[in-house]
């Protein structure tokens, strides 16, 4: 019922925002429709068995998003709903595979609401904590050569013991100690002073992030 209250509400204020729209000066309300197709080409190789495997990119998924903004003076009030779409997603492939695994998974990933004000940015509802993400800084650029978060490409691969048989799991054995990940929460941004800013937010259950 939490979920569904949240969600409510961001969706009445996208409502109210396209409402705005026909009463506003043309041009004021700002919509874009946006997002992406990214799969992969995979080969596996444990030292006893080996797999092509296709599948979508954990790393980065198939997805797409609706937002809007709209100005109000020196407040830009906004929207953002997103949602992922994958068909049988990197993380979940094992080198035994010989269908399409899991099936196609239609999920929410950003459905939030923010005002943004010459004196900080105040998001509400689900989307990322002001941590996430401190953990994953990639320099190569590729979002998947260099990035932290191993499981995202082969978190349900097994590890082989020296018998042939199987051991653990990548995602048994591997954490990349990232913040918290998309949830309901409440967040704010500061201004950029000097190259510097702050975020901090607060989920249900009053977990805390200061980044």
């Amino acid at each position: 019922m939490k979920n569904k209250y949240v969600r409510l509400s961001t969706i009445g204020l996208a409502a109210l925002l396209i409402l705005a729209a026909g009463i506003c000066p043309a041009g004021a309300f700002e919509a874009k429709v946006s997002g992406q197709v990214n799969h992969l080409f995979m080969y596996a190789d444990d030292g006893t068995e080996e797999n092509f495997l296709i599948g979508d990119n954990d790393n980065s998924s198939t997805r797409f998003r609706f937002t809007g903004e709209e100005n109000f003076g020196m407040v830009k009030a906004g929207f953002t709903m997103e949602m992922e779409m994958e068909s049988n997603t990197s993380s979940s492939m094992t080198i035994d595979q010989q269908d399409d695994g899991a099936t196609t998974s239609l999920k929410e990933r950003i459905l939030e609401g923010y005002f943004n004000t010459p004196y900080g940015k105040i998001s509400i509802g689900q989307g990322d904590g002001a941590a996430n993400g401190t953990s994953e800084v990639d320099l190569s650029g590729t979002t998947v050569i260099n990035y932290s978060d191993t499981l995202a490409t082969a978190g349900s691969f097994s590890f082989r013991t020296s018998g042939g048989g199987t051991g653990p799991t990548v995602s048994e054995t591997r954490n990349n100690f990232d913040g918290l990940s998309r949830n309901d929460r409440i967040r704010y941004d500061s201004p950029t002073i000097a190259g510097f800013f702050l975020s901090t937010s607060m989920t249900n259950g009053e977990a805390w992030e200061i980044a």
